[in-house]
């Protein structure tokens, strides 16, 4: 892998990519566009920062997929349990470990692809990170607000769900009564979500390996390193194995919740339903 190139020289899109080129003839600034040294800094704070974002919020959303495997063998009963243990550890940590990565993540990403936009003249190409990136954002952030946000709202008859009151009862609840809706996004959001993270690895073990020191040769033991394995024809297989695999262990646990969620008490049904009905879209697109 290539050292990173002096700012003083010649600007980067990124620190885990080649050099780019600025716009204007003879290699010269375009007119109103940042300088090659003051780009070339900005563009690795931001990477910097999108990075570290990923890393912590990677730790919640590893530790968040354990449930759906265990609802598709023991369903939501022995999902719950895996929920609430898990949820001792994060939730005390819930703003730092989610809300403000994923918002710093975002606001990180965005900004370096308006930067070098701005520096080139011309927007990055698009790639699988950036594809599966934007496309996660109508699927997380909605997640978020059914599943965080809104049951904690005091009044009735929602009257703040604890997080006891909102494990999978509360998706088996969504499977029945907007199957389509909650089928779409529950799958969706873990197929997007695999290759976003495969990529992210590509790009952030080198970020890493100059960052802390590390040696240059590739954690495998090999020049390649895992980062080139992991994109090669082989790497990228296996990428598409490992999203079809979880999506259809994800299917296997919606399936399961949908027979365990006749059982909801009409009590708790009442207070779930109360949920989905304060959403913005319900009134739009209905429930189905």
């Amino acid at each position: 892998m290539a050292p990173t190139p002096d700012p003083g020289r010649t600007p980067v899109s990124d620190p885990d990519t080649k050099p780019i080129k600025p716009a204007g003839p003879a290699g010269s600034p375009g007119p109103g566009t940042p300088s090659p040294s003051s780009s070339g800094r900005v563009l690795r704070v931001l990477t910097g920062v999108q990075n570290t974002s990923a890393l912590v919020f990677s730790v919640f959303v590893g530790v968040h997929l354990v449930s759906p495997v265990v609802a598709a063998i023991g369903g939501a009963s022995a999902a719950d349990k895996s929920l609430l243990l898990a949820r001792e550890y994060y939730l005390p940590l819930e703003p730092l470990l989610v809300y403000l990565p994923l918002t710093l993540h975002i606001l990180s990403s965005s900004a370096k692809r308006l930067l070098i936009t701005a520096r080139t003249r011309r927007a990055p190409p698009l790639t699988i990170s950036i594809i599966t990136g934007y496309l996660l954002i109508p699927f997380v952030l909605p997640h978020i607000l059914v599943h965080r946000l809104i049951p904690q709202t005091a009044a009735r008859p929602i009257s703040s769900l604890s997080p006891s009151e909102l494990g999978f009862d509360f998706v088996a609840h969504a499977i029945r009564s907007r199957p389509i809706q909650s089928t779409g996004a529950y799958i969706g959001l873990v197929g997007l979500i695999v290759p976003h993270a495969w990529v992210g690895v590509e790009r952030i073990v080198p970020w890493l390996r100059r960052t802390l020191g590390w040696n240059r040769q590739g954690i495998s033991g090999t020049s390649a390193g895992v980062e080139a394995k992991m994109r090669g024809r082989n790497g990228r297989g296996v990428m598409y194995a490992l999203t079809a695999t979880l999506a259809g262990v994800v299917a296997v646990a919606l399936s399961r919740l949908w027979v365990d969620g006749q059982w909801i008490s009409p009590i708790m049904a009442a207070r779930y339903e109360a949920v989905f009905r304060a959403t913005a879209w319900e009134p739009i697109v209905g429930a189905w």
